[in-house]
């Protein structure tokens, strides 16, 4: 894999997006493991309902990169159902 000289920190494309995803997957764990004073429930519920719309848009993101790619390339796309 080529490296182009806009890639952050020298890494391959996709890979601090990946990196600041699992480390707030990590972060929102230990938020929901760590006892805490009473009355922060809602803190955490809006913690995680953020967390996951973290995740949802980094896979919707890889999906629309790797079309892009294909679309880049010529290849024909096929929706599986």
């Amino acid at each position: 894999m080529e490296r182009k000289t806009g890639d952050p920190l020298g890494l391959p494309k996709g890979s601090v997006r990946a990196l600041l995803t699992v480390m707030l997957v990590g972060i929102t764990a230990a938020v929901l493991f760590i006892p805490v004073a009473k009355g922060t429930d809602d803190v955490k519920a809006m913690f995680v309902l953020l967390t996951g719309i973290a995740v949802r848009d980094y896979f919707a993101s890889r999906d629309r990169q790797a079309e892009r790619e294909r679309k880049a390339d010529g290849r024909l796309t096929t929706d599986v159902a």
